[in-house]
Protein backbone atom coordinates (compact mmCIF):
# COMPACT_ATOMS: atom_id res chain seq x y z
CA UNK A 1 0.00 0.00 0.00
CA UNK A 2 2.88 2.48 0.82
CA UNK A 3 5.00 1.65 -2.37
CA UNK A 4 1.56 0.20 -4.71
CA UNK A 5 3.71 -3.02 -5.48
CA UNK A 6 1.69 -5.49 -5.18
CA UNK A 7 1.80 -8.36 -2.46
CA UNK A 8 1.07 -12.18 -2.40
CA UNK A 9 -0.80 -13.90 0.68
CA UNK A 10 0.66 -16.87 2.07
CA UNK A 11 -0.86 -19.53 4.20
CA UNK A 12 0.19 -17.66 7.16
CA UNK A 13 -1.45 -14.71 8.92
CA UNK A 14 -3.16 -11.64 7.49
CA UNK A 15 -0.27 -9.32 8.38
CA UNK A 16 1.56 -8.45 5.35
CA UNK A 17 5.22 -6.12 4.90
CA UNK A 18 6.53 -5.05 1.52
CA UNK A 19 9.79 -5.99 0.43
CA UNK A 20 10.41 -2.91 -1.07
CA UNK A 21 9.62 -0.04 1.05
CA UNK A 22 8.53 -2.16 4.55
CA UNK A 23 5.55 -0.52 5.11
CA UNK A 24 3.09 -2.92 6.68
CA UNK A 25 -1.02 -3.65 6.10
CA UNK A 26 -3.55 -6.05 6.91
CA UNK A 27 -4.15 -8.31 3.76
CA UNK A 28 -8.06 -8.43 5.08
CA UNK A 29 -9.20 -4.94 4.93
CA UNK A 30 -6.22 -3.44 3.23
CA UNK A 31 -5.57 -0.82 5.82
CA UNK A 32 -2.21 0.51 6.67
CA UNK A 33 -0.25 -0.06 9.98
CA UNK A 34 -0.59 3.65 10.91
CA UNK A 35 -3.91 4.27 9.44
CA UNK A 36 -5.90 1.34 12.13
CA UNK A 37 -7.50 2.96 14.75
CA UNK A 38 -5.84 2.29 18.27
CA UNK A 39 -7.33 2.86 21.75
CA UNK A 40 -3.90 3.88 22.89
CA UNK A 41 -2.64 5.91 19.93
CA UNK A 42 -0.07 3.74 18.44
CA UNK A 43 -1.38 1.23 15.94
CA UNK A 44 -0.29 -2.36 15.63
CA UNK A 45 -1.64 -5.42 13.33
CA UNK A 46 -1.59 -7.46 15.96
CA UNK A 47 -3.54 -5.45 18.22
CA UNK A 48 -5.67 -5.05 15.04
CA UNK A 49 -6.81 -8.88 15.25
CA UNK A 50 -8.20 -8.71 18.91
CA UNK A 51 -11.80 -9.43 19.03
CA UNK A 52 -12.24 -9.61 15.13
CA UNK A 53 -15.36 -12.11 15.86
CA UNK A 54 -16.84 -9.29 17.84
CA UNK A 55 -15.62 -6.18 16.30
CA UNK A 56 -16.50 -4.76 12.50
CA UNK A 57 -13.42 -3.13 12.55
CA UNK A 58 -10.87 -5.45 13.57
CA UNK A 59 -9.86 -8.47 11.19
CA UNK A 60 -8.83 -11.92 11.49
CA UNK A 61 -5.39 -13.12 11.56
CA UNK A 62 -5.60 -16.23 10.07
CA UNK A 63 -8.58 -17.07 7.04
CA UNK A 64 -8.71 -20.45 8.22
CA UNK A 65 -10.17 -19.50 11.56
CA UNK A 66 -12.96 -17.27 9.92
CA UNK A 67 -15.24 -20.89 9.51
CA UNK A 68 -15.60 -21.16 12.86
CA UNK A 69 -17.76 -18.10 13.01
CA UNK A 70 -18.98 -17.80 9.58
CA UNK A 71 -19.64 -21.66 7.84
CA UNK A 72 -19.55 -19.79 4.78
CA UNK A 73 -16.20 -19.96 4.57
CA UNK A 74 -13.70 -23.89 4.01
CA UNK A 75 -11.52 -24.52 7.17
CA UNK A 76 -8.50 -24.93 4.57
CA UNK A 77 -6.33 -21.59 4.50
CA UNK A 78 -5.92 -22.36 0.55
CA UNK A 79 -10.01 -22.56 0.14
CA UNK A 80 -10.16 -19.88 2.49
CA UNK A 81 -7.98 -17.39 0.27
CA UNK A 82 -9.82 -18.45 -2.71
CA UNK A 83 -13.06 -17.45 -1.38
CA UNK A 84 -11.70 -14.27 -0.06
CA UNK A 85 -10.56 -13.30 -3.18
CA UNK A 86 -13.91 -14.18 -4.67
CA UNK A 87 -15.83 -11.79 -2.56
CA UNK A 88 -13.36 -9.25 -3.17
CA UNK A 89 -13.39 -9.95 -7.17
CA UNK A 90 -16.99 -9.65 -6.20
CA UNK A 91 -17.23 -6.57 -4.21
CA UNK A 92 -15.11 -4.94 -6.90
CA UNK A 93 -17.60 -5.92 -9.75
CA UNK A 94 -20.07 -4.32 -7.85
CA UNK A 95 -19.14 -1.46 -7.14
CA UNK A 96 -18.05 -0.67 -10.63
CA UNK A 97 -21.91 -1.68 -11.28
CA UNK A 98 -22.66 1.00 -9.32
CA UNK A 99 -20.38 3.46 -10.61
CA UNK A 100 -21.50 2.64 -14.17
CA UNK A 101 -24.63 1.10 -13.90
CA UNK A 102 -26.23 -2.10 -15.10
CA UNK A 103 -26.96 -0.76 -18.98
CA UNK A 104 -23.55 0.26 -19.45
CA UNK A 105 -22.03 -2.83 -17.65
CA UNK A 106 -24.26 -4.78 -20.13
CA UNK A 107 -23.01 -2.89 -23.48
CA UNK A 108 -19.59 -3.48 -22.07
CA UNK A 109 -19.94 -6.80 -21.85
CA UNK A 110 -21.85 -7.28 -25.36
CA UNK A 111 -19.02 -6.02 -27.01
CA UNK A 112 -16.03 -7.54 -25.10
CA UNK A 113 -17.43 -10.26 -23.56
CA UNK A 114 -15.81 -9.17 -19.51
CA UNK A 115 -19.11 -10.57 -17.32
CA UNK A 116 -18.95 -13.45 -19.29
CA UNK A 117 -15.16 -14.21 -19.04
CA UNK A 118 -15.00 -13.28 -15.51
CA UNK A 119 -17.18 -16.31 -14.49
CA UNK A 120 -19.24 -14.57 -12.38
CA UNK A 121 -22.98 -13.60 -13.53
CA UNK A 122 -24.70 -10.24 -12.95
CA UNK A 123 -27.23 -11.97 -10.58
CA UNK A 124 -23.38 -12.95 -8.59
CA UNK A 125 -22.48 -9.36 -8.50
CA UNK A 126 -25.67 -7.91 -7.29
CA UNK A 127 -26.30 -10.79 -4.92
CA UNK A 128 -24.74 -9.26 -2.12
CA UNK A 129 -24.98 -12.07 0.50
CA UNK A 130 -21.94 -13.71 -2.34
CA UNK A 131 -19.90 -9.48 -1.29
CA UNK A 132 -19.97 -10.45 2.64
CA UNK A 133 -16.48 -11.37 4.04
CA UNK A 134 -17.71 -12.15 7.35
CA UNK A 135 -21.11 -12.33 8.54
CA UNK A 136 -21.34 -10.51 12.16
CA UNK A 137 -25.14 -12.27 13.25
Amino acid sequence: PHCELAGVKDDNCTHMTCERCCGRWCYFCGKKEEDLDDDDGYPNLSEHNNEWESNINHCPMYLYKVHVFDNRWPADDSDCLEFFHRCQILRNLYDILESIGEESLDELNDRFGIIDACGYSIDDIKNEENRILIKYT
